[in-house]
C-alpha cells in the first residue's frame, strides 16, 4: 500500500507536466502570474501560522489560587521537619548499630568466658580424678610399707613359735624315752646315758629343723619383700605417670585458656576498632547530611527566587538566576555530596526546561517545546511517590508483606537500583543457605558422636553397677565377669584376651611361691617315707635292735606325723592364702592395698589407665577437634551475619536514598502543582495530537484504498477535504478545510496539491519527532530527498531556521 506522498508523486509524474515554480501557471485562458503565486504561498504560510499553537509565557504559567505567606511557610516547615527526621533516623540507625556491636562484643566475651570456665571446670575435674588416684596409690604404698615392717616381726614370731614347738616336741620325746627305759627296769645311770645320747640326737635334729625352717622363712620373707618391692615400683611408676598426666593436663588447660583469652582479646580489639570506624563513619555521614541540608536549602532558595522573578515577568533575571543555580550545582563544595549528586540530573533537567520556557517566552517561537520527556519523568516520579506513600501506609497498619511488595514495585521503577538490590539479596540468601547447611552437617556429626559416647558410657556404667552389686553380694566370680564385660564395652579390640591373660599372669605370680613351697614339703615327705621304709627293712633283719629301732621308728613316725602335721599346716596355710588370693582377686575394684591383690590391682591399673584413659583422651581429642570445627563454623556464621548486616545496611541505604528521592519530590508543593498543571495541559495537547494522528491515519487509509480501487483523483481530494473538516484538524488548524476548497482548482491544475501533500506529510512526520537534534537530522534528510523541489527546499529551510532560533 502506497503512502499519500508516494501516491501524489506518482500521480504528478503520470498525469501532470513538470512546471517550474517561477513559470506562470496556465488554467484555461487565465494565467497565474508569479506575483499571484507568491501571494498564494504567503497566504498558505499565514494560514499555517494561524493553525500553530504559539508558545507564550501564559501557556506554562501557573497562577496561584491564593496569595499569601502561610502556605509557603508551612511547606518550608514540613521540608525542614522531613530533613530533621532523616537526620534523626540516620543517627538512630547508627546508634542502634553501635548498640548491636556492643551487644555482640558482650555476647562474644560472655561465650568465650563461659568456654574458659568450662575448660577450667573440666581441667579441675580431671585433676581431681588424678589427685584421687595419686592419693589411692600413696595409701597403697603406705600399706605396703606397713606390711614390710610387720613382715619382719611376723617372721621372727613364726621362728620363735617354731623353735618353741620343736623344743616342746624334743622334751616330749625325751620324757617318753625316759618313761620307756624306766619301764624296762634300767638303772638310772643307764637311763641317763641313753637319754643324754637321745638328747644329742634330738638336739641335732632340732637344730636342723630349726635351721631349715629359718631358711624357708627367710626365703619366704625375701619373696614377699620382692613382691612388695615390685608392687611398690609399679605404684611408683604409676604415680610418676599420673603426675606427668596431671602436669600435661595443667599445661593443656593453661595453653587452651591462654589461646581463648588471646582470641577473646583480639576479637575485642577488632570490635572496638570496628566500633570506632562506625562512629567515625556516623560522624562523617552526619556532617555530610548537614552539609547536604544546607545545600538543599540553598537550592530551594534559588528556585524560590526564580519563581518570584518569573511571576513578575523578569525573565532575564530569572535566566541569570538559573545559570547561577547551574554553576552552584557544579561547585567544588557541592559536587562531592552524594545526595546532591543523585538529584543533580533532575535539577539540571528542571533548569534546562525552565531555560527553554523562558527563552520561548522571550523569543515567542512558532514551535512547541519538547515536553514529552518532562511528562514521562513527572509520571514516573509521581508513580514512585504514590507507591511509597501506599507502602508506608501498609507498614503503619502492620501489613508488612503488602508493604514489601509495594516497596519492591517502587524499586522496579528505577531498574539500576532494583538490580543492585536483587544482587545483594540473592548473594546474602545463597551464603546463608550454605552456612546453615555446613553448620547442620557438623552439628549432626557432633550429635552422633555424643550419642555414641553416651551409649557406650551407659553400657559401661551398667556393667560396673552390676559388678558392684555382685561384689557386695559376695559373688566374686560373677563380679569379675561383669568387670570384664565393662572392659569389653569400651570397644577396644582384643581387650577380653588381654584381661584374661593379665588375670592368669597375676594368679601365677601370686601363687608361684606357695606352689614351690608345697613342692619342697612334698619332697621332704617322700624322703621321710623312704627313710621309714629303710628302717622297717633293717628292723625285719635285726631282732636285737628291735626295741631301739621300734623306738627310733616311733620317733620317726612321730617326726613324720609332725612333718605331716606341718605339711597339713602348710597346706592349710597355702589353702588359706589361696582363698585369700581368690578373695583378693575378686576384690579388684574395691581393695588394692593387700599383698594378694596384685593381679586385680594390675588389671584395674591397666584397665583404668591404659584403656579407659586412652579412650577418654581419644574421645576428648575428637571432641576438641569437633569443637574447633564448630568454633570455625561459628566464626564463619558470624562472618556471614556480618555480611548480612552489611547487606542490610546497603539495603537500608538504598531505602534511605529512595526516601530522599521521595522527600525531594515532595519538598516543593508549588513545583508539584506546576508539574501537574503542565501535565494536564500537555495531556490535552497530546490528546489533540492523538486525534489528529488518528484522523490523518484514517485519511491515509482511505486515500490508499481509493488509489488501489482506481476511483480517481476527485475521490482522493474529497477524502482530503473530509480529513481537514474533522474536529481534530479544525482544533489545530481552524478554517483549513474552507481555505483548501477555495484554492482547490488552482492546486489541482497547477500540481500544488502535491506540494500540499508533501508539506502536510512533512509537518506530520516532523511533529512526531520529540527532540530538536532528531528534527534537525530529519530536515537534513528531507532536504537531500527534495533536492529538485525548490518550494519544499524553501519550506525545509524556514523550518530549520525556526528550530535554530528556538
Amino acid at each position: 500500500m502506497k503512502s499519500l506522498l508516494q501516491a501524489a508523486e506518482s500521480y504528478r509524474e503520470e498525469n501532470l507536466p513538470s512546471v517550474p515554480l517561477n513559470v506562470p501557471i496556465v488554467k484555461g485562458d487565465n494565467i497565474i502570474s508569479a506575483e499571484e503565486q507568491q501571494d498564494i504561498m504567503q497566504e498558505i504560510d499565514r494560514l499555517s501560522g494561524q493553525s500553530r499553537i504559539n508558545v507564550t509565557p501564559d501557556l506554562f504559567k501557573i497562577t496561584a489560587l491564593k496569595n499569601g505567606v502561610l502556605f509557603p511557610l508551612l511547606v518550608n516547615i514540613v521540608a525542614i521537619a522531613i530533613l530533621g527526621g532523616g537526620i534523626f533516623a540516620t543517627k538512630f540507625y547508627f546508634e542502634r548499630r553501635d548498640e548491636q556491636m556492643l551487644l555482640a562484643t558482650a555476647e562474644q566475651q560472655s561465650a568465650e568466658g563461659n568456654l574458659i570456665k568450662e575448660i577450667k571446670k573440666e581441667t579441675e575435674q580431671r585433676l581431681a580424678e588424678k589427685e584421687s588416684e595419686i592419693q589411692s596409690i600413696q595409701e597403697n604404698m603406705k600399706q605396703i610399707e606397713s606390711e614390710r615392717l610387720t613382715l619382719e616381726e611376723n617372721m621372727n614370731s613364726k621362728i620363735s613359735e617354731r623353735e618353741a614347738q620343736l623344743q616342746a616336741e624334743m622334751e616330749a620325746v625325751l620324757a617318753a624315752e625316759r618313761e620307756k627305759l624306766q619301764s624296762q627296769g634300767m638303772s638310772v645311770q643307764q637311763i641317763d646315758e641313753q637319754i643324754e645320747q637321745l638328747k644329742l640326737e634330738q638336739n641335732s635334729i632340732f637344730d636342723q629343723e630349726l635351721a631349715k625352717y629359718r631358711e624357708e622363712a627367710q626365703l619366704e620373707k625375701v619373696e614377699l619383700e620382692e613382691s612388695l618391692n615390685q608392687l611398690q615400683n609399679e605404684y611408683n611408676s604409676k604415680l610418676s605417670t599420673i603426675n606427668e598426666e596431671r602436669a600435661r593436663i595443667e599445661a593443656e588447660a593453661k595453653s587452651r585458656e591462654e589461646e581463648l583469652t588471646a582470641r577473646m582479646e583480639a576479637r575485642t580489639r577488632q570490635l572496638e576498632t570496628e566500633m570506632t570506624e562506625a562512629q567515625q563513619e556516623l560522624q562523617a555521614l552526619t556532617e555530610q547530611k548537614e552539609q547536604e541540608t544546607l545545600v538543599e536549602n540553598q537550592i530551594i532558595g534559588f528556585y524560590k527566587n526564580i519563581e518570584d522573578l518569573m511571576k513578575v515577568g523578569q525573565m532575564d533575571l530569572a535566566s541569570v538566576e538559573l545559570k547561577n543555580l547551574q554553576n552552584y550545582l557544579y561547585d567544588d563544595s557541592v559536587i562531592g555530596l552524594d545526595g546532591i549528586t543523585k538529584r543533580r540530573e533532575i535539577d539540571i533537567f528542571v533548569i534546562d526546561s525552565l531555560s527553554k520556557l523562558i527563552e520561548a517566552t522571550k523569543t515567542n517561537p512558532q514551535e512547541e517545546l519538547d515536553t514529552m520527556s518532562l511528562i514521562d519523568a513527572a509520571d514516573r516520579l509521581k508513580e514512585i511517590r504514590q507507591t511509597v506513600e501506599n507502602a508506608d501506609q501498609q507498614m503503619a497498619v502492620g501489613n508488612r508483606e503488602m508493604a514489601e511488595l509495594m516497596y519492591r514495585n517502587a524499586l522496579e521503577k528505577i531498574p539500576e537500583i532494583n538490580r543492585s538490590h536483587r544482587f545483594f539479596v540473592d548473594a546474602m540468601e545463597a551464603e546463608l543457605e550454605q552456612g546453615y547447611e555446613q553448620l547442620n552437617e557438623i552439628q549432626s556429626r557432633f550429635d552422633n558422636l555424643v550419642e555414641e559416647r553416651d551409649a557406650r558410657e551407659k553400657e559401661v556404667n551398667n556393667f560396673i553397677a552390676q559388678a558392684d552389686n555382685r561384689y557386695n553380694a559376695g559373688n566374686f566370680n560373677q563380679a569379675v565377669q561383669s568387670y570384664k564385660e565393662a572392659i569389653k564395652a569400651t570397644g577396644f579390640n582384643n581387650i577380653e584376651t588381654a584381661a584374661d591373660r593379665m588375670m592368669a599372669s597375676g594368679n601365677n605370680v601370686a601363687t608361684a611361691p606357695f606352689k614351690e613351697k608345697l613342692a619342697n614339703l612334698t619332697s621332704q615327705v617322700e624322703t621321710l617315707n623312704e627313710e621309714k621304709s629303710d628302717l622297717e627293712g633293717k628292723l625285719a633283719g635285726s631282732d636285737e635292735k628291735i626295741s631301739l629301732l621300734t623306738s627310733s621308728l616311733t620317733s620317726k613316725e612321730e617326726e613324720i606325723t609332725g612333718l605331716n602335721d606341718q605339711l597339713s599346716s602348710v597346706k592349710t596355710d597355702l589353702e588359706s592364702r589361696e582363698a585369700q588370693l581368690s578373695q583378693f582377686n575378686q576384690q579388684l575394684e574395691g581393695r588394692s592395698g593387700d599383698l594378694a591383690t596384685l593381679n586385680e590391682e594390675l588389671d584395674s591399673s591397666i584397665t583404668e589407665i591404659s584403656t579407659l584413659n586412652n579412650e577418654l583422651e581419644s574421645s576428648q581429642s575428637e571432641i576438641t577437634s569437633l569443637n574447633d570445627k564448630l568454633a570455625a563454623e561459628q566464626n564463619q556464621v558470624v562472618t556471614l551475619k556480618e555480611k548480612i548486616t552489611t547487606y542490610e545496611e546497603r539495603i537500608e541505604e538504598m531505602r534511605r536514598q529512595l526516601e530522599e528521592e521521595k522527600s525531594r519530590v515532595t519538598t516543593s508543593q508549588e513545583e508539584g502543582k506546576l508539574i501537574d498543571k503542565e501535565m494536564a495541559e500537555l495531556t490535552t495537547l497530546k490528546a489533540q495530537l492523538n486525534r489528529l494522528n488518528k484522523s490523518y491515519t484514517d485519511f491515509e487509509l482511505i486515500a490508499d484504498n481509493l488509489q488501489d480501487n482506481l476511483q480517481g483523483d476527485a475521490a482522493t481530494i474529497e477524502a482530503l477535504y473530509d480529513f481537514f473538516d474533522e474536529d481534530a484538524v479544525e482544533d489545530v488548524m481552524p478554517g483549513i478545510g474552507e481555505y483548501l476548497r477555495s484554492f482547490s482548482s488552482v492546486y489541482i491544475n497547477a500540481g500544488q496539491e502535491i506540494g500540499l501533500y508533501e508539506a502536510v506529510s512533512l509537518l506530520y512526520d516532523l511533529n512526531g519527532i520529540s527532540s530538536t537534534p532528531a528534527r534537525v537530522r530529519f530536515l537534513n534528510e528531507k532536504k537531500s530527498e527534495y533536492s529538485g523541489n525548490d518550494a519544499m527546499i524553501e519550506i525545509i529551510t524556514q523550518l530549520q531556521q525556526s528550530l535554530e532560533g528556538s
